[in-house]
């Protein structure tokens, strides 16, 4: 298991800087995946200095306990983002529901989760997908999109992505819709469903 301790990475030095052009520092951000390989590697590709990236071994709740300790131990933190995904685990929504509850103590926690797995979110680049599929049906329907076997770690993966990501985000915005108008509010119930886009929005713009 990684390491908690997070420590923000160096970043530019006064020198490095014209003094008529200062910028404000980059947003300080932790991400604690479950998955070891597929999310980090994604996550990594964004290229953003001040983010650092840990995974957790377990089930949701555990990856958000994790985060927590990890938080408790940074000196400097402005965004902490816990991923997940479903996978059937009983402890789904409570994970999600202590996030919102760190949330309102105004500690800086968000959940990137997904329903039934992170690859919903890479699909959502190329279709929009309202009924449910197991995971072998995602890495078939990757396969036929990329037009080259889907590999979990590929680490170009969001080389292969980002000229589709607001095809991606507008398609979390009509599953949304569809949830919202048939009442389903439990994230266990919303499948298929995503908030990884919430976090991939704040990687772009942290870039600077």
């Amino acid at each position: 298991m990684a390491n908690p301790n997070f420590e923000r990475q160096p970043g530019r030095t006064s020198r490095d800087r014209k003094p008529a052009k200062l910028r404000s520092p980059l947003p300080i951000i932790l991400i604690v995946c479950q998955g070891e390989k597929t999310e980090p590697n994604y996550f990594r590709s964004f290229r953003v200095a001040d983010v650092k990236i840990l995974h957790a071994n377990g089930d949701p709740m555990q990856v958000v306990e994790y985060a927590e300790k990890a938080y408790a131990k940074s000196t400097e933190c402005d965004a902490v983002w816990c991923v997940f995904d479903f996978d059937s685990f009983p402890q789904f929504d409570v994970a999600i529901e202590r996030v919102e509850n760190l949330a309102a103590q105004e500690k800086p926690f968000h959940a990137a989760w997904s329903n039934e797995c992170f690859e919903l979110w890479y699909l959502l680049h190329f279709e929009y997908l309202q009924s449910s599929l197991n995971r072998s049906a995602y890495i078939g329907k990757l396969t036929q999109h990329l037009e080259t076997p889907y590999v979990k770690n590929d680490q170009l993966m969001r080389d292969r992505l980002k000229a589709k990501e607001a095809v991606a985000e507008e398609n979390v915005k009509k599953l949304k819709r569809l949830h919202s108008e048939s009442g389903v509010t439990l994230p266990s119930k919303c499948c298929p469903m995503t908030t990884v886009g919430e976090l991939v929005a704040v990687l772009r713009n942290a870039r600077g």
